[in-house]
């Protein structure tokens, strides 16, 4: 079931939008029917609600344009009920860098407001707002552009919250990657993070505004998730594969005979097996299934599945699950120089 729709790809970036956003715009037509309002009414509120997620496309696009400066291209943008998401393909590399990508998106709602401040000033008529009966602002065509004005500011004062995942907690990540280390930095950041949504949900079930009890909640547990996902991308692209290398394994020859090879690997935990030939030259690896269903009058060269590559001493883990993703075997022999030294095998 494809649950997004594509929208057309723009500077060569997908913008798709999910298939619960529907959700909002039959909430939006509900709740305006149910208030009394009519139809025109009615479609005023949906034609703001796409102008505001306009906006928010413009935002992620700010962040992806940003980022393709660095050389990191964005997969694609997806509009939810509760905002855009931008899915980079990484982040990038230089504290300054993510810096920029970070502002950029709140860059791009100031620059909209500006303009739109820009169109009001020209046009006096659309410049002073009508105000309803209980001396609020009224929602109609004349005032969407001052709306949407409030909209991108609001937008830009929440975003610059400093938390995981508004663009003030990559930002505040940044200043202090600068100084230290980026797990120290993220760790640092996502307590800040989870401090502020504290507030927010002491405050937001004080006030009885359960949504923003909700929002905290949501914070909390996003800067606890960037936190873990930091810490563990660093401990793979700082720790060497010495830590998940067998230094023990079992070696078969692909001449072998099965029935020598089963008592070979009899009472071994081991469920694969490298194979080398007479010239220490690795010729692939067998499974102990493969082994123990084979004919007895066949030799290990018969079962042989081919191993595309092997891995070098003091790899990172980062490195060796690459590695493993690509090529997809179950095990790999380790060198050091010309001498295989150990086995990596997945669990």
């Amino acid at each position: 079931m494809k649950l997004s729709l594509n929208l057309g790809t723009y500077f060569g970036i997908p913008v798709n939008v999910h298939w619960s956003f529907s959700l909002l715009l039959v909430y939006v037509i509900f709740q305006s029917l149910a208030a009394g309002a009519g139809w025109q009414s009615t479609v005023l509120y949906v034609v703001l609600v796409l102008l505001i997620f306009v906006c928010v496309v413009l935002h992620e696009y700010g962040h992806a344009l940003a980022a393709r400066r660095y050389g990191v291209e964005t997969k694609d943008i997806t509009l939810l009920p509760i905002g855009g998401i931008a899915r980079l393909e990484r982040l990038p590399d230089l504290p300054k860098q993510e810096l920029i990508v970070a502002i950029a998106g709140p860059l791009v709602n100031i620059i909209i407001a500006v303009v739109l401040m820009g169109f009001l000033l020209i046009m006096p008529n659309l410049g002073i707002p009508s105000m309803d009966a209980l001396g609020e602002l009224k929602l109609s065509l004349s005032n969407l552009p001052i709306i949407l004005v409030g909209f991108n500011l609001i937008m830009v004062a929440f975003n610059l919250i400093p938390a995981f995942p508004m663009d003030g907690g990559r930002i505040l990540r940044s200043l202090l990657a600068m100084k230290f280390t980026k797990t120290v930095a993220t760790k640092w950041a996502a307590h800040i993070g989870q401090f502020i949504s504290v507030l927010f949900v002491i405050y937001g079930l004080y006030q009885g505004d359960y949504i923003l009890a909700f929002i905290g909640v949501f914070i909390f547990m996003s800067a606890s998730r960037e936190h873990k996902i930091v810490a563990h991308n660093a401990y793979m692209n700082e720790t060497d594969l010495s830590s998940i290398m067998r230094n023990e394994f079992t070696i078969l020859n692909p001449n072998d005979n099965i029935p020598f090879a089963r008592n070979r690997i009899a009472g071994l935990r081991e469920n694969f097996f490298v194979v080398v030939d007479e010239n220490d030259k690795i010729v692939g690896y067998v499974s102990k299934g493969a082994i123990e269903n084979a004919e007895s009058d066949q030799s290990v060269s018969n079962i042989i599945s081919y191993l595309p590559t092997a891995l070098r001493e003091h790899m990172s883990l980062a490195e060796v699950s690459s590695i493993f993703q690509i090529y997809r075997v179950p095990i790999l022999p380790v060198f050091r120089e010309d001498k295989i030294i150990g086995v990596v095998e997945l669990a």
